[in-house]
């Protein structure tokens, strides 16, 4: 929230919210999806006008704030902070970034594969997080990193398995974030304009 120094210090000083994050247990309603993803765009559009990349979205780094002595507020009453900026950098225009890092069930195909990679590596991971709310699962599933890797390097059309009665405009939402090769992926202007947010 706001940083200070002297000749021997650095002060960073932040929000203090109350420990709750978006780890998923479970599913979530389009609606309450629809809710936070609106958030979270909104985190994503600041990200991407500073050439931010995260590198570690995931629920674990999606706060949850709300005030009041209600144990479940309504879906409209949180509000949503990322954290966990330790894998952060910054990212000029057609620069691309090479270092593996994050955590390897969100990391996007070109990130795991060990392949150059930008700020569409953050849309793949905000991919597989709607889709976890949704289905209660990832998109894409093995028991090690290099099970994960091997996926995604033998199937280059991948296809995540949509739960039946979704909303056209989620999973077509869906397809674009979670395609395989992010030249593929949808791109950041159409993702903000995307008319499921």
């Amino acid at each position: 929230y706001e940083c200070l120094d002297n000749s021997l210090h650095l002060y960073l000083i932040f929000f203090y919210i109350y420990i709750y994050t978006c780890a998923v247990k479970g599913c979530l309603s389009e609606d309450t999806i629809q809710i936070f993803l609106r958030q979270l765009a909104g985190a994503m559009y600041e990200f991407n006008k500073q050439g931010i990349l995260h590198r570690d979205l995931k629920p674990q780094n999606i706060l949850l704030k709300f005030s009041g002595e209600t144990r479940y507020p309504e879906p409209n009453q949180i509000t949503l902070k990322i954290a966990d900026f330790g894998f952060a950098r910054c990212l000029d225009e057609g620069v691309m970034a090479a270092t593996m890092c994050g955590s390897p069930m969100y990391m996007a195909p070109e990130v795991i594969m060990s392949l150059q990679y930008d700020a569409k590596a953050d849309l793949w991971s905000l991919g597989t997080i709607i889709f976890q709310c949704l289905a209660g699962k990832a998109p894409f599933f093995a028991n090690s990193p290099a099970g994960l890797k091997q996926i995604y390097e033998k199937t280059s059309n991948l296809m995540p398995k949509i739960p039946p009665g979704t909303s056209s405009d989620l999973s077509n939402l869906l397809f674009g974030l979670l395609k395989r090769n992010p030249k593929d992926r949808i791109s950041f202007e159409t993702f903000f304009d995307h008319a499921f947010l």
